[in-house]
């Protein structure tokens, strides 16, 4: 199962990296809009089609970290397996 998780666009803005990294520029981001982070730590603003508007796509060992110990992010171990979803 693919898992993404929402957060406002301001808060993964303080990732240190983000203005050498984010697309479109942050300029053009209202820190109130929701993104979404997904379980392989790409970033984007649409939660239906995962790389239809990719903000941050390189998942370097600083991004991943700031996503756990920052964000606090974490997929959950509880989620059904892609193939039990989809198969019964």
């Amino acid at each position: 199962m693919r898992y993404c998780k929402a957060y406002k666009v301001g808060t993964v803005m303080q990732f240190p990296a983000w203005k050498a990294t984010a697309t479109p520029a942050p300029a053009d981001l209202d820190p109130e809009r929701i993104c979404f982070l997904w379980e392989d730590f790409a970033l984007s603003l649409d939660p239906l089609v995962e790389r239809r508007l990719p903000l941050l796509e390189s998942a370097t060992d600083e991004w991943k970290a700031f996503c756990r110990e920052t964000l606090g992010f974490k997929v959950p171990s509880d989620l059904p397996e892609r193939d039990a979803v989809n198969h019964g």
